[in-house]
């Protein structure tokens, strides 16, 4: 599933990735300009005028009637927070595809770049269910004796989702998550793993938006010597608005791998960057840091990156 390459050589593809990426973001659509006052019919400027019989009401010194005040926003109904955070929420059904690379550096001189494609569609009308996949692309390169480069596709992980119940300041849902081996290691673990996971949404605030999963896996076909995979992994995520079209977070991400005794810890700051007026094209740079040794050694020494995404 993956060809061997020389050490230190970057895959092409990337490069052409980034071209890519850089292009589409020079096609994002302005919003109109509001017209005019001076371009209104004349008929959509006359106001209406109140018959001759017609009394003011009670407590009005002037005879339109009363216009009932805006409902109040939180953050769960900011269109711009909820479209730009939603890659990372078990709550959103929105539909929408996403890049992302992400390069990571391990102990031991060992480095890698992944390159994956998710896409997120919706179903029914009130979009209370929706399913995706993921695809990723990896290279691995290695300096150490004994070690080789390897360039293949990783495990390719399936998503199912619901919505549970949604209000104003809180919403939850529930969703199971396949992933099927489709690589071997140092790629991937060769494994098919389910995972159950519950999440919410909450409003603490009309630009504060917490999010948090609890999710369990399981492996349920091994096909290498490898230990089963076989752990619980809670995730809390806390988005802050910072302008009109930037916001920010930081997602506080760990597993309890029961087969090893051992926390695996990270914590991931980013940034959401809305590239037009609509918040259809968003941004999002991240840098990921291991809170522990064990989180060294299993998931990452350091890591950053990107996504690129795109809300239908």
């Amino acid at each position: 599933m993956f060809t061997d390459a020389q050490p230190g050589t970057p895959p092409r593809a990337f490069p052409l990735l980034l071209i890519v990426l850089l292009w589409l973001s020079q096609l994002v659509p302005s919003a109109p300009a509001q017209q005019s006052q001076s371009q209104q019919t004349p008929s959509e400027q006359t106001t209406t005028q109140p018959s001759a019989g017609a009394s003011p009401q009670a407590g009005s010194g002037n005879s339109s009637s009363p216009q009932n005040p805006p409902a109040a926003q939180t953050a769960l109904n900011n269109p711009r927070l909820v479209e730009t955070d939603e890659k990372r929420s078990l709550t959103c059904m929105e539909p929408r595809i996403e890049f992302e690379y992400r390069y990571d550096r391990f102990d031991g001189g060992i480095n890698g770049d992944t390159a994956q494609i998710t896409w997120l569609q919706s179903f029914g009308s009130a979009q209370r269910l929706a399913a995706g996949i993921e695809f990723p692309v990896s290279y691995q390169s290695a300096e150490g004796p004994g070690e080789h480069s390897a360039t293949g596709v990783g495990d390719i992980t399936l998503q199912f989702r619901g919505m549970l119940s949604k209000g104003e300041k809180f919403e939850q849902a529930a969703g199971i998550e396949v992933t099927v081996p489709s690589s071997s290691p140092p790629l991937a673990d060769g494994q098919t793993v389910l995972k159950s996971v519950w999440g919410f949404s909450a409003a603490l605030a009309r630009e504060t938006l917490l999010n948090g999963e609890f999710g369990y896996n399981r492996a349920v076909e091994n096909q290498y010597p490898v230990p089963d995979t076989n752990s619980f992994e809670p995730e809390i995520i806390l988005t802050q608005g910072l302008t009109k079209r930037v916001d920010g977070y930081l997602d506080w991400d760990t597993y309890y791998e029961f087969n090893l005794h051992e926390y695996v810890m990270t914590l991931q700051p980013g940034l959401d960057i809305a590239l037009d007026r609509q918040g259809k094209w968003t941004l999002s740079p991240f840098a990921i840091f291991p809170l522990n040794h064990a989180s060294r050694a299993v998931e990452t020494g350091f890591a950053a990156g990107f996504d690129f995404a795109y809300n239908f």
